[in-house]
């Protein structure tokens, strides 16, 4: 009899629990949000590419260039990247695309890269002993984008 009891509890406490359980999973996203929002924490510049620092506008696209990166857990590293991104403002991207780069505003282009859309492919002009090279391009759907590793120049 007793046995039966406890059986009958547990079965309740679990049938009770069940949607407290769910609930918590379902919404587990939005506490997920609010709770980023509250203590102010943000995604690392090594997974988003960093704050858009410049925009350039050209015929049919944008070009953005994000902050350099740099960030180590204490301090900065010696090698870093620049994300740079190229966001139509009509349908589709031109073919065919050639971007001088300026990273530091400092009036001279540190390189140039030039973006095949169709193909996916990059190519680097190095202006500037600091720029290592480019990494593959981003499909991110009708935008692309491109990584090029920097040398720290701190």
């Amino acid at each position: 009899m007793w046995r039966r009891i406890k059986a009958m509890l547990g079965y309740s406490w679990a049938a009770l629990a069940l949607p407290l359980v769910l609930a918590t999973f379902i919404g587990m996203n939005g506490w997920a949000r609010g709770l980023a929002a509250i203590t102010g924490v943000k995604i690392s510049p090594w997974f988003s590419g960093g704050d858009v620092v410049r925009t350039v506008e050209e015929p049919g696209y944008r070009v953005l260039i994000r902050e350099p990166v740099f960030q180590a857990l204490v301090g900065e590293r010696d090698e870093g990247f620049v994300q740079i991104d190229w966001v139509p403002t009509g349908e589709t991207l031109p073919a065919q695309i050639r971007s001088d780069i300026d990273v530091w505003p400092d009036g001279s282009p540190e390189f140039t890269l030039h973006l095949d859309t169709v193909t996916n492919e990059v190519r680097l002009e190095q202006h500037s002993p600091l720029v290592l090279g480019a990494g593959r391009v981003l499909n991110l759907g009708q935008s692309r984008a491109v990584r090029v590793e920097l040398r720290n120049p701190r």
